[in-house]
């Protein structure tokens, strides 16, 4: 008799959740860019039902700016992006019963801080050939970064990261971003609150120098420090 009702539990749970599972038949695909195009990433993206706004799904997008979600075909949905302590309502998404592709893309550009930045410096720190780990020589910099952070408790900043052109861009975005996110990280650790610093990851997009000579790569593989507020 008990195996006969933990049988019949276990059928249950796997009719249900193939119920579920077709009715979620439809993957939405959304990638999170800046006006430049530039990938978001740990931005947190929130679909919500229309009407009522209840959370019908929430995740982060990845280091490529992407989020893939399951949604049900035959309803509305409300997108809700947060960055860097911002909200933006992207809007409704409204997903037909009938003739719907199973496979929907969506590309939703946010702006979460204005560009003109009060100050913008190289930070001197050093990465090895595609890696992403801070150099111990390189503390002196970071602690004196922490420091200036620390001196000035308002004082809110990008931590931007640059690659030359060599390789894949993509490939080169998300070390780019990496390489961002390790500075953040490091001044995170030291107690920073997390919403004075966002770090952003531009790959080969913005070059200083000319990428056809070995002089203008090095002045591109770069870290800058761009000021948002003081």
């Amino acid at each position: 008799m008990k195996k006969t009702l933990t049988f019949l539990v276990c059928l249950i749970f796997v009719f249900c959740l193939k119920a579920q599972t077709a009715r979620d038949s439809t993957v939405l695909y959304m990638n999170v860019v800046d006006p430049d195009l530039v990938p978001e990433s740990d931005a947190v993206v929130s679909v919500y039902t229309e009407p009522g706004k209840k959370l019908y799904a929430v995740d982060t997008t990845n280091v490529d700016g992407d989020v893939v979600m399951r949604i049900r075909a035959g309803r509305k949905y409300r997108m809700v992006i947060e960055k860097f302590d911002t909200l933006f309502d992207m809007g409704v998404l409204t997903v037909p019963e009938e003739g719907f592709k199973a496979l929907y893309k969506q590309r939703l550009k946010i702006k979460y801080i204005v560009k003109d930045y009060l100050e913008t410096y190289e930070l001197h720190v050093h990465f090895k050939t595609n890696e992403h780990e801070l150099d111990l020589e390189d503390l002196h910099v970071l602690s004196a970064l922490y420091q200036k952070m620390k001196d000035n408790n308002v004082m809110r900043i990008e931590i931007a990261a640059h690659t030359d052109n060599v390789g894949h861009d993509k490939y080169n975005m998300r070390l780019s971003q990496r390489r961002a996110d390790a500075v953040r990280d490091y001044l995170l650790g030291e107690g920073i609150d997390p919403s004075r610093i966002v770090s952003k990851g531009y790959g080969e997009t913005q070059p200083l120098a000319d990428n056809n000579t070995e002089e203008g790569r090095a002045k591109n593989r770069r870290v800058e420090v761009r000021v948002i507020k003081l």
